[in-house]
């Protein structure tokens, strides 16, 4: 995987920790990895994460935007409900800012659980702040930090592999199913 195709000042484009992750994991990745972009708003991991060689790439989010790549496949959906994917069919699953606009996290978990496939990541970037420092008048839904959502992580699944107070990166036991 080769990061050198990344633009400037590529931490302002996405999120650091997902640059963290590629860096530290690039070893265990394959740019045929399943990836799943939750709460994706205008696909800039999305386009990221193509730039630098994944084919397969899913985007959902609750609103639609105008202009959609043709390199991801995008769904309109809340997240508060159930997907319609089949079981075990994700590698890395990205949910940057998302947590805190979810009412049913604990729903949101089992889903992610779910659709996880064995050996899989799951990258979580959380807001433990109410409100932006760049843009003080935009609100950021329910403040939370990475303990809350790693709490509801059932351990039988998920191993932490890194984690500072508002992200973390989790991997998927490997021969484990769900249900």
């Amino acid at each position: 995987m080769d990061l050198r195709v990344a633009p400037p000042k590529l931490e302002k484009i996405i999120s650091p920790y997902l640059l963290h992750f590629l860096k530290s994991y690039s070893t265990t990745l394959s740019f045929d990895n399943q990836v799943l972009d939750l709460g994706s708003g205008k696909w800039r991991h999305a386009n990221f994460m193509h730039r630098i060689g994944f084919k397969k790439i899913t985007c959902i989010d609750r609103y639609t935007f105008p202009n959609q790549p043709d390199y991801i496949t995008y769904i309109e959906h809340n997240l508060e409900n159930k997907m319609h994917f089949i079981d075990n069919k994700f590698d890395i699953i990205i949910a940057t800012f998302l947590f805190m606009f979810i009412k049913n996290r604990r729903g949101l978990i089992d889903e992610i659980t779910r659709l996880s496939n064995h050996n899989s990541y799951l990258i979580c970037t959380l807001n433990n702040k109410k409100t932006s420092t760049y843009r003080p008048a935009l609100s950021f839904g329910n403040s939370t930090n990475s303990e809350d959502i790693i709490a509801l992580l059932d351990p039988t699944f998920w191993i932490i592999l890194h984690k500072n107070k508002d992200s973390f990166i989790a991997q998927r036991r490997e021969g484990l199913t769900n249900g």
